[in-house]
């Protein structure tokens, strides 16, 4: 098993390489657990993370250089403007009042913002 010089573990906050050892993907991952790969202890070990489905190699993460993770409470300013954004593009494009209504229903859903 091949150690990735990354000593991480659940609880850590990370930020995710999509190619690995190049910029940035996204920012502000929690680790939710470390293990192998599968059953196979010989098999590679992987993080599963927050706001991903399924898992991620260990070379794909970095400790997060987030600044600041907005939580629900001081998130107000950020949903309002979403929700204002999502009204203009409704008033000034062929978007349905149905799709309208899906993304106001997920901006709702927000519960963090990565700055």
């Amino acid at each position: 098993m091949k150690d990735s010089g990354l000593h991480l573990k659940a609880g850590d906050i990370v930020d995710y390489h999509s190619v690995i050892g190049e910029e940035i993907t996204s920012r502000g991952h929690t680790v939710k657990s470390i293990q192998h790969m599968n059953s196979d202890p010989e098999s590679r070990i992987v993080a599963w993370i927050t706001d991903k489905v399924g898992c991620v190699a260990l070379e794909a993460l970095s400790r997060s250089t987030s600044d600041r993770i907005v939580h629900s409470s001081d998130i107000d300013p950020y949903l309002k403007h979403l929700h204002m954004a999502v009204l203009e593009m409704t008033a000034y494009t062929d978007l349905s009042g149905e799709l309208s209504a899906l993304l106001l229903a997920a901006i709702q859903k927000v519960g963090k913002v990565y700055l």
